[in-house]
């Protein structure tokens, strides 16, 4: 049983100031860059971080300061292609994730000595197509992932159906490859046709899935959302978009889009005892921004015109930009964050 007990009168906040991921306040950071497991007080309040990846799930206790208390980590099974979507496709199995979530929960509690769990914060993998069933009624299909490169014939389609590439990127804000959930639904369409009627909810990423297990709660975030392709440059759906390629009957299973900073719900008791704390249950969870937002302020490139680079199972270089940009060449391996 985990030291870590459950607290729900905790509030926190995710935009970076707070909990001090601007690195010249980044305390838990040595000159190397790694971060320092510290000591808890019994009465100091902790957030529990959990990032759902792609090749496994990390959890971290971390104190208001930035400070590591402990961490953890659970691998999941390797994405790999399916016999429908063929060599250039990537799937994985989606309950894994919150097996994952479980392990790397139970692990990271086990090595803190103190310290009370205030906040469930969640980020993970992004564009992503997760096809939730009605009710339960069937078992959940292996997750499209973000690196699913099938729909190669489906983006020339919808593009030119838009009226372009170019009036594509002007309405979404980013240029739409074969990995956009724009063309992944287009070839559903066309090689699945009962994926959408089995379908109750679509979600985006990893972490939606596990918020989903741990409060119920279909939900996305800003930054997860807008990877796809479906959201306009208000931040809401595109919908004469998504109509004018006919994928209008997907439109009600979207999830919600919610602020990151603002808690989506509570650890329900069936999730605390599946991850045997049911001390946890009624903390509050907030569903956070997508991992390369989550990463952008980690890095300490949240301010405008900072640049920082990542390598993990994708990698990237990114910048954050108080306004849109002309973006370069879609060879040049740069990606723009804008807020």
């Amino acid at each position: 049983m985990s030291s870590c007990h459950g607290h729900t009168g905790f509030s926190c906040g995710l935009g970076g100031r707070s909990f001090g991921l601007e690195q010249r306040r980044w305390s838990g950071r040595t000159g190397g860059g790694r971060c320092v497991a510290v000591r808890a007080s019994k009465s100091e309040e902790l957030v529990l971080a959990i990032d759902v990846g792609t090749g496994g799930t990390k959890a971290a206790l971390v104190s208001k300061l930035g400070n590591v208390v402990a961490s953890a980590f659970h691998p999941h099974p390797d994405p790999g292609p399916s016999l429908l979507g063929g060599p250039a496709s990537a799937e994985q199995e989606v309950e894994s994730w919150w097996r994952a979530t479980i392990q790397a929960v139970q692990a990271c509690c086990s090595k803190s000595s103190g310290g009370r769990v205030g906040a469930l914060a969640v980020t993970g993998q992004m564009q992503n197509v997760i096809l939730l069933p009605e009710n339960g009624r069937q078992s959940i299909p292996p997750a499209i992932l973000y690196s699913d490169a099938r729909a190669v014939e489906e983006i020339a389609e919808v593009t030119a159906m838009a009226g372009g590439p170019e009036y594509v990127a002007s309405v979404t804000g980013t240029h739409q490859g074969a990995s956009s959930l724009l063309a992944k639904l287009r070839w559903l369409d066309k090689h699945n046709s009962s994926a959408a009627e089995q379908c109750q909810t679509l979600l985006f990423g990893g972490h939606d899935y596990v918020v989903w297990k741990l409060c119920g709660t279909f939900v996305t975030d800003t930054t997860t959302a807008s990877t796809t392709g479906l959201l306009d440059l208000s931040f809401q759906y595109a919908e004469d978009l998504i109509k004018s390629v006919e994928l209008g009957h997907w439109m009600e299973k979207l999830p919600p889009i919610k602020a990151a900073n603002m808690p989506c719900g509570a650890v329900s008791l069936v999730a605390a005892e599946e991850l045997g704390m049911p001390h946890l249950g009624g903390v509050p969870v907030l569903h956070c921004c997508g991992d390369a937002g989550a990463c952008t302020l980690g890095a300490g490139a949240g301010r405008p015109g900072s640049l920082y680079a990542y390598i993990g199972t994708s990698g990237w270089v990114a910048g954050s930009f108080q306004r849109l940009t002309e973006e370069p060449g879609a060879d040049s391996g740069v990606i723009f964050l804008y807020r």
